[in-house]
């Protein structure tokens, strides 16, 4: 995983540079580059499967609509699919983790950046976790 994380970081540098920025819908997305008249989108995979968050289980409970205002505090799943960020919910200073299925979201977010995230509290026998439904940068 760090490996990835620091080949993350390299792509970070070539999608940020002027002409090799893609933007879809209008936003920035970091996983895709632009070179040499191609776009090149990247995607990352666990290398073990010890290293996947270990948050999902069939027997879960939904426990209604939240809508929070969070800080990330650890970006290391944010560039697999599902985005798996962990974040620390301002008003209460509770970390939970926040999954975003959107795979236009993956990478987009860093550690110290401030979200409003709509959606659903799950619970399970592993723990709790935000399933994010809407999420808004407010600040990077």
């Amino acid at each position: 995983m760090k490996r990835n994380m620091e080949i993350f970081e390299k792509i970070i540098g070539l999608s940020s540079k002027k002409g090799m920025e893609v933007f879809d819908r209008g936003k920035k997305t970091p996983l895709r580059a632009y070179f040499r008249n191609k776009i090149f989108c990247c995607h990352f995979a666990y290398e073990n499967t010890e290293d996947i968050p270990k948050i999902f289980s069939i027997d879960y409970r939904n426990l209604g609509a939240v809508n929070y205002k969070v800080e990330i505090i650890d970006n290391t799943h944010s560039i697999y699919t599902p985005t798996i960020v962990l974040g620390r919910i301002l008003n209460t200073g509770e970390k939970m983790k926040i999954v975003i299925y959107h795979g236009g979201n993956k990478g987009e977010y860093s550690v110290g950046d401030i979200l409003i995230v709509k959606g659903e509290l799950i619970e399970n026998n592993l723990g709790k976790f935000l399933n994010a439904k809407n999420v808004e940068k407010l600040k990077d």
